[in-house]
């Protein structure tokens, strides 16, 4: 589940993207909505992608 928030700065606006995964938030801010609309897209077409950004680091580097 995604959602999108615009944020209104000083001279401009941004948008926000919130992905809801199991226990973790994913957020990242773009400078458009279309670039933000398409981070969500492919991130929740793509299961590795997904998981990747939903990783616990030190976990991931122990593993590898």
């Amino acid at each position: 589940m995604a959602y999108i928030q615009k944020v209104k700065r000083k001279q401009d606006i941004s948008y926000r993207v919130f992905i809801k995964a199991s226990s973790k938030r994913i957020t990242k801010t773009f400078n458009s909505k279309r670039a933000a609309v398409q981070f969500v897209n492919s991130i929740e077409s793509d299961r590795k992608t997904y998981i990747i950004f939903t990783a616990d680091w030190q976990a991931l580097c122990i593993c590898l």
